[in-house]
């Protein structure tokens, strides 16, 4: 369980790193409004991605809580 904590964050530090690299692409003096366009689209499917990672609970993890809330209604 620990090596699923410990990968998650790397995911996140990789989401962030391509943001990074698409936001210094769009900013740049080369790039025309098309693919500013197509950039700012990635940039929201990106953003996306690393807010659902960051707000994702594992399965099994939900699986935990659904037992208990009920088998042990009164302690859930």
């Amino acid at each position: 369980m620990a090596k699923k904590y410990r990968v998650a964050p790397r995911k996140c530090a990789c989401l962030q790193k391509i943001i990074d690299a698409l936001e210094a692409r769009k900013n740049s003096d080369e790039v025309d409004e098309l693919v500013i366009e197509h950039i700012d689209w990635a940039l929201i499917q990106q953003n996306e991605r690393l807010i659902q990672q960051s707000n994702s609970i594992s399965r099994k993890t939900q699986r935990v809580i659904r037992s208990v809330e009920k088998g042990l209604p009164r302690d859930a």
